[in-house]
C-alpha cells in the first residue's frame, strides 16, 4: 500500500486538455455600476474570448495569467452611488 502524498498529487500538478480560466470583471467600490467599457484592447487576440452579458463581463484565456492580464487590459468607466461621494468628498478613482 503507498501513501500519497500532498506535494506529490495537488490540483496545480494535474492538466486538463482544453481546459479554460476565466477572470470576472468586479466594481471597485459596493454600489458602483458599469458605465462604459472599452474592450479594444482584446479586438486582435485570438487567445482570449471576451463575455459579456447584461450582469456580467469577464475574459477567458487558456492560463490563469493570460486571463488576470486580458481584464487588466480592460477600460472600464463606473459610476458610483451618491453615497460614496458625500462621504468622501470626492468620487475613487
Amino acid at each position: 500500500m503507498t501513501r500519497s502524498r500532498a506535494r506529490d498529487v495537488s490540483c496545480r500538478n494535474l492538466t486538463v486538455r482544453g481546459l479554460r480560466y476565466g477572470a470576472v470583471l468586479r466594481p471597485p467600490a459596493l454600489g458602483a455600476t458599469l458605465r462604459d467599457l472599452d474592450a479594444s484592447a482584446l479586438d486582435d487576440r485570438d487567445d482570449v474570448v471576451f463575455v459579456r452579458t447584461h450582469a456580467l463581463v469577464g475574459v477567458v484565456a487558456g492560463d490563469p495569467i493570460m486571463a488576470r492580464t486580458a481584464l487588466a487590459s480592460l477600460r472600464p468607466t463606473w459610476t458610483y452611488p451618491r453615497t460614496i461621494e458625500r462621504r468622501s468628498g470626492r468620487v475613487p478613482a
